[in-house]
């Protein structure tokens, strides 16, 4: 959640939606460890409901990876997620 959050999210705020979840794709895909280059289940789809699901599986990865860095910040180990 929070490669994600820092890596693509961060990086590029603009992004809304499938372009968000390609970029996340994106990233994965061009890890140079092909053995942590592979999307995770959660983010993954073949059908466009599915790919309603991604997305919103990856709103859900910003807002707890949000979450976890205002906990950080708060010094709250571990924190309410």
């Amino acid at each position: 959640m929070l490669s994600v959050y820092r890596d693509v999210y961060l990086k590029s705020p603009k992004l809304r939606g499938e372009k968000l979840l390609d970029a996340a794709h994106h990233y994965y895909l061009g890890r140079r460890n092909k053995r942590w280059a592979k999307v995770p289940m959660a983010l993954m789809y073949d059908t466009d409901g599915d790919k309603v699901r991604a997305m919103r599986n990856l709103r859900r990865y910003i807002q707890k990876a949000e979450k976890v860095v205002l906990n950080v910040t708060r010094g709250q180990f571990p924190g309410e997620y």
